[in-house]
């Protein structure tokens, strides 16, 4: 409304007034962070190495390991879209803790 109580009309396509003098920090920071890049690491290497050293570790000497390259793939799978690096890690892991069972479960 106006002083004099007319009512004015608001055009609601019109873009609001843009403060031309923000700074470039201020910039950034109502700018949304990526998920996931740090800039030192991505997820993908994060979970393709941690994987593969638990796969390692899992077919060598702790097969209750392959439970973490399991998990990595399926991060994966899930988050980067990977299918192939996803199944390998998925495949890998499952296979010595299914071996890992069968040798516990053929003494009972």
């Amino acid at each position: 409304m106006t002083q004099d109580g007319a009512e004015t009309a608001v055009d609601e396509n019109k873009p609001e007034a843009v403060n031309e003098n923000k700074s470039e920090a201020e910039t950034r920071e109502d700018e949304p962070e990526t998920e996931g890049d740090d800039g030192f690491l991505s997820d993908y290497v994060v979970y393709v190495v941690g994987g593969s050293i638990m796969l390692s570790v899992a077919w060598l000497a702790l097969p209750l390991l392959g439970l973490g390259a399991i998990y990595a793939g399926n991060r994966l799978r899930e988050d980067e879209g990977k299918k192939v690096s996803a199944g390998v890690l998925m495949l890998g892991g499952a296979a010595p803790v299914a071996l890992w069972l069968a040798v516990r479960l053929q003494g009972l």
